[in-house]
């Protein structure tokens, strides 16, 4: 016999706490690690444990990352400079390098 145990919590939308997901995941190269964008930042969580790392704190939207093939390094697209651009950073954190500089902003499509 297996049983059921559920426990609702009503309450008012006023009250609700917004709910904020992580976006565009990019498992890394040995599986270890996954990037993601959360609220406008890039961050890093170790998938054994869990535990996340902001690699990018910025007031400008950062999303999309992608691993380089060695998994040292992270690209990401940005709107720092008004439109987007295509950014790289080590994928431990540090000084993002903007790696295009044109008007019509760009897209991550891969490593090359």
């Amino acid at each position: 016999m297996n049983f059921v145990i559920a426990s609702f919590c009503l309450i008012s939308a006023q009250s609700a706490p917004e709910l904020t997901l992580p976006r565009h995941p990019s498992l890394s190269p040995d599986a270890s690690q996954v990037a993601f964008s959360h609220q406008g930042d890039i961050w890093v969580a170790n998938v054994a444990d869990g535990l996340a790392q902001r690699i990018t704190a910025h007031d400008a939207y950062d999303a999309r990352p992608m691993w380089s093939p060695d998994g040292k390094t992270l690209a990401f697209v940005s709107n720092r400079h008004s439109n987007w651009d295509v950014f790289a950073i080590p994928s431990v954190g540090g000084q993002p390098q903007r790696m295009t500089w044109h008007s019509d902003g760009e897209k991550l499509h891969g490593w090359i």
